[in-house]
């Protein structure tokens, strides 16, 4: 059964990542394998099991703008569409994106597909305006005392869902992608 991860990365091991793990779909039920909190890059990778794993993405820049710019094209791009980001010319920005390309290496070696994603622009696009109803539009019912970061990873791994399952929305601008799902998910799911 393929799985995917959604990863609400922090940018500094000392705080916490949210990661949660989604298996199943392809004419069967999606359904929430597991989620919780890592620290360090090595707990990270400990979450998420190798060779089960098709798509993680990541809820971090996963390249950094040209110099001397805080936003890239494909994040502006974002913010044109109502999203809500923080320029990567902000030191802890730019710290977050350098781990996260750095994590994104580290997935790809293990034969993870790793892309990018924005979840409180995921939940605006989507018309769902929570993340309860964002997880039942997929069928996956949210489970109780789910810290902020462990609710984001789970937007995020139903995002990585998308990208395999064709829900999902590309953003492109200049060589970046941010994946979202398709406007009106809410909507268009019972």
């Amino acid at each position: 059964m393929p799985c995917y991860a959604g990863i609400d990365l922090a940018a500094s091991p000392r705080r916490p990542t949210g990661v949660a793990i989604v298996c199943g779909g392809g004419g069967g039920r999606l359904g929430l394998e597991s989620v919780g909190i890592a620290y360090s890059d090595h707990e990270i990778l400990a979450l998420i099991p190798a060779g089960r794993v098709l798509v993680a993405a990541v809820d971090a820049p996963l390249s950094l703008p040209p110099p001397g710019q805080g936003f890239r094209p494909v994040e502006r791009r974002l913010l044109s569409m109502g999203g809500r980001l923080l320029p990567l010319s902000l030191e802890p920005m730019r710290k977050l994106a350098e781990r996260a390309i750095r994590l994104q290496g580290l997935l790809e070696g293990k034969g993870v597909r790793v892309v990018e994603t924005h979840p409180s622009t995921v939940l605006r696009l989507s018309g769902c305006g929570s993340h309860s109803r964002f997880y039942a539009a997929f069928g996956v019912e949210e489970p109780g005392g789910l810290s902020k970061h462990e609710r984001d990873a789970l937007v995020a791994a139903l995002v990585a869902y998308c990208v395999e399952a064709g829900c999902g929305l590309e953003v492109r601008e200049a060589g970046d992608t941010v994946y979202m799902v398709k406007p009106g998910t809410c909507i268009s799911r019972p």
